[in-house]
């Protein structure tokens, strides 16, 4: 919101002789638009102890033998907490007894679910230790739940590819922290400028012409590399952590629905290094996934998937004079 500076009343937006100019209804200022304005803000991720009652509430708690997921260590400290109905049973919260104090739980419907981590404020690092490790990773992005991978570790490639059951010549895009990096992953010489600004982060992926830095093993013969900058800060602080492209896709069977919860694809959890558990997301259209663009052609723009997008991102290339 803006104010006038000559009575301090709200200015309005208003169309005048092929343009948009703020207006004052009170008195007689106002001022030409001449250039796109946008702000994002992201808001910060509920950490964990704020639900089990804080640091304190592990102070005088018990310890037994649990094994961390994270750095092996065979004891953690133990709660109880009735997290669902009445009828179901009891979450058991452990948060490990080595200086690292990696917080997990298990427990669920006697499934294993020492791979279940919450997304806490050593979330971040869990999974950057994961990716390190060449492992795979589950979490939630801006759309449905997803699997990652070191883009640049062809074993963890091939891994991505058979724990999906997906076939190898189907690409996997990459997902990137900020805007400024995606041009060391694809080329960016002939798009408008902002473009990209407008578009990310969100729920759109853009194919682009790749670049040579990246991993000649993913999506190997494919000429363009699909890029994702996710509206989800937990995942882009990974990618940007990691310092490096993370391959990513949606963490399901190949061919079956996406999932908008970790347990929704259950028979994948015993495959990855570890599922990061950020609850339910996304609404009735975010199964759809992103939708993606092919922007690798100078002026022009191929829909290549519709997905949860769509009409914005219409919206966005038609302003910027794309075809």
């Amino acid at each position: 919101m803006l104010f006038c500076p000559t009575c301090s009343s709200l200015l309005i937006i208003e169309e005048y002789i092929g343009h948009l100019r703020y207006k004052c209804r009170a008195c007689p200022y106002n001022f030409n638009i001449t250039s796109r304005t946008s702000n994002k803000t992201y808001p910060k991720l509920k950490e964990i102890d704020d639900v089990l009652g804080g640091a304190s509430a592990w102070e005088n708690v018990d310890a037994t033998d649990e094994r961390c997921p994270v750095c092996s260590h065979p004891r953690a400290y133990f709660m109880q907490i009735q997290t669902r109905s009445a009828d179901e049973p009891m979450t058991t919260f452990y948060k490990c007894c080595s200086p690292t104090s990696y917080t997990f739980k298990q427990g669920f419907l006697n499934n294993d679910m020492s791979n279940l981590v919450p997304i806490t404020e050593n979330a971040v690092d869990i999974a950057v230790k994961w990716l390190q490790k060449g492992e795979l990773i589950a979490l939630p992005t801006d759309t449905v739940y997803g699997l990652a991978a070191d883009t640049q570790n062809s074993t963890a490639l091939k891994k991505l590819y058979q724990v999906k059951g997906r076939n190898f010549d189907k690409p996997i895009a990459i997902c990137l922290s900020e805007i400024e990096d995606i041009k060391l992953w694809g080329v960016t010489d002939s798009l408008p400028k902002d473009l990209l600004n407008a578009l990310l982060p969100g729920p759109v992926t853009i194919l682009l012409e790749r670049t040579v830095g990246l991993n000649g093993n993913l999506n190997p013969g494919v000429h363009n590399i699909g890029i994702r900058i996710p509206n989800s800060e937990f995942i882009r602080k990974i990618a940007g952590k990691f310092g490096s492209a993370i391959a990513l896709t949606s963490a399901n069977l190949s061919n079956k629905p996406s999932s908008l919860c970790p347990e929704e694809f259950v028979p994948l959890w015993p495959l990855v290094g570890a599922v990061f558990d950020g609850g339910n997301i996304g609404g009735s259209n975010s199964r759809a996934g992103s939708t993606i663009i092919d922007l690798s052609e100078k002026g022009s723009y191929k829909i290549i998937r519709e997905g949860s997008a769509l009409n914005n991102t219409l919206s966005i290339l038609h302003e910027y004079g794309l075809k």
